[in-house]
């Protein structure tokens, strides 16, 4: 006997050809160029001059691109603003004192009265200046200076029509110095700095210059030896003035050392100067 099983094998094996035997063969299609329309055989082409039913193509929108989401950027706090302060000298004052040598040059007094034999001139000098200072590296103020003549008393040989007269001259002198004064000063390398300094003002002679003629019997090898007129031809005083101009252009080098330093100087001080100082700042 056949079992349901058995049956249903059979009939699946006799069906399956079935299938197979009823399906339809493919459709061919042919093309005749790249842009001609294309034939399907056994499908009756259409006669010439007749309209091909019309296509509407529809064109869908394109999809909106949605952008992407940022990622959450985290704000930062606004940098706060630091006000910083440039360091600038504080407005303040600076005392100096200066101690120097002068020298005037034999020429120059050659030149101007007369002589052709004179002893050295010099003299020592003491300045003290008061500074205003804070303004960068320039400070001004003012100077009050003595000036003390280191000239002994000797004779003087004035040129008189190409003859040698010589005059007996005794210097007691001091020079006041009443002046405005410059400063530039300058930190270059550590604590060592260059000074540059120049001023004008007045310088006032305070003193007398005594001229002494020798007596007239004295022979000229004896002029040194011999008696002057102590009293008929005295000239108490032989200064053409005893106002003066006190200027001052000197350059030099300074050591600081916090608020004091020490100076050394070179130039013109109404005469051929060199000299040093101590300064402090208040």
């Amino acid at each position: 006997m056949l079992t349901m099983r058995s049956i249903a094998l059979v009939v699946t094996l006799c069906w399956c050809p079935t299938m197979l035997w009823a399906a339809p063969p493919p459709t061919r299609i042919d093309l005749d160029s790249e842009h001609s329309r294309p034939n399907i055989a056994d499908e009756p082409r259409p006669k010439a001059g007749s309209k091909l039913p019309s296509i509407e193509v529809v064109r869908q929108p394109k999809p909106e691109l949605k952008p992407k989401p940022k990622a959450a950027i985290q704000q930062q706090p606004p940098k706060r603003r630091v006000a910083v302060k440039m360091a600038t000298k504080e407005p303040g004052f600076r005392v100096q004192v200066d101690f120097g040598w002068i020298t005037v040059p034999r020429s120059l007094v050659t030149f101007a009265a007369q002589v052709n034999q004179f002893p050295d001139l010099g003299a020592y000098t003491l300045d003290v200046s008061v500074l205003r200072t804070g303004r960068g590296h320039h400070d001004f103020g003012g100077r009050l200076g003595l000036t003390f003549p280191q000239v002994p008393a000797a004779n003087w040989y004035l040129s008189t029509e190409g003859a040698k007269r010589p005059v007996y001259t005794e210097v007691d002198l001091v020079g006041v110095d009443l002046a405005f004064t410059y400063q530039y000063r300058r930190l270059i390398l550590g604590p060592l700095g260059i000074n540059l300094r120049a001023g004008a003002g007045l310088t006032i002679a305070a003193g007398s210059v005594k001229r002494v003629q020798v007596l007239p019997t004295c022979a000229p090898d004896e002029y040194a030896r011999c008696p002057h007129w102590r009293e008929a031809a005295t000239e108490p005083n032989a200064l053409p003035s005893v106002i003066w101009p006190a200027l001052r252009g000197t350059a030099g080098i300074y050591l600081q050392f916090n608020r004091f330093s020490v100076s050394f100087d070179a130039g013109v001080r109404n005469a051929i100067y060199v000299g040093g100082g101590l300064s402090v700042s208040l």
